[in-house]
């Protein structure tokens, strides 16, 4: 359901899965601003389309019923992450979102972020605060740009596993799905 909600494609010409950026909006209007290539064995041999630009990249559409904001570090998080969300039927309470050029770019494109439509929606659903979960790598880059990220955005709330995983991804392949086979 993920692929196809996504948009993800694989071309079989080059051997490699299809990536779909969409501009971050919070409007109706979604925007398809380019692609990312990922080999088929997941390397990080990772390119894109020429003329993509460097931005915030949407992975679901934002909603009225969106209550939370989910800033992760790249595509195959955001993936994981609305999989596991759809699975616990909550993924029409988030709004997921990435820079698609990685943690590098999110000090960048954190700005991009139209906090006031968010604010909205937050004030019509009765909501008291702002909910923007971030979730990024537990390593050194990722690590660097939470702490940077952290002093300028108050209100951003971090979001950490205690098992040891390296990101999303990792912890939903390792410690979800192997709880929920058992």
């Amino acid at each position: 359901n993920t692929v196809l909600e996504c948009g993800i494609g694989f071309d079989s010409s080059k051997n490699c899965f299809v990536l779909p950026t969409f501009q971050y909006s919070t409007s109706i209007n979604n925007y398809l601003i380019g692609f990312e290539y990922r080999p088929s064995d997941f390397s990080k041999k990772i390119t894109r389309s020429k003329g993509t630009p460097t931005a915030m990249a949407m992975i679901n559409c934002f909603t009225p019923k969106t209550e939370v904001l989910a800033i992760v570090e790249g595509y195959m998080d955001g993936y994981a992450l609305l999989q596991y969300l759809t699975e616990k039927k909550q993924d029409k309470f988030y709004h997921i979102v990435t820079p698609c050029n990685g943690i590098s770019g999110l000090n960048t494109h954190i700005k991009e972020i139209a906090y006031q439509n968010l604010e909205q929606v937050m004030l019509d659903n009765n909501l008291i605060e702002k909910k923007i979960d971030f979730n990024v790598d537990n390593d050194e880059a990722g690590n660097n740009a939470a702490n940077e990220l952290l002093q300028k955005y108050s209100f951003l709330k971090r979001i950490s596993m205690d098992c040891g995983c390296k990101d999303f991804n990792e912890h939903y392949l390792k410690c979800i799905k192997k709880i929920q086979t058992k």
